[in-house]
């Protein structure tokens, strides 16, 4: 099959958006880690307080990731391709 300079760029945004995808899994992962070592702190202790503030800056950075992920979703034609086909890049 021979890989057109359309289809090729197609793939390298699948790959993009791929790649953004398995940061927000992560990211999420991350908030749950976080969130149980917190719920493992006594309550109102500066452990606990960092803990908080650290659950909030990885929400605010999931917000950021899916906000980056659909904008570069609407750049991607429709496929029979999941992004689990699709090795992640960048």
């Amino acid at each position: 099959m021979t890989v057109t300079h359309h289809s090729a760029d197609q793939l390298a945004r699948r790959e993009r958006l791929s790649g953004e995808s398995q940061r927000l899994l992560t990211a999420i992962d991350e908030i749950h880690d976080l969130e149980s070592s917190k719920r493992d702190e006594d309550v109102s202790t500066p452990p606990f307080h960092e803990l908080a503030e650290q659950v909030l800056a990885k929400s605010r950075e999931v917000f950021r990731i899916a906000g980056r992920e659909a904008a570069q979703d609407d750049d991607i034609e429709t496929t029979d391709v999941t992004l689990n086909e699709t090795a992640p890049k960048g």
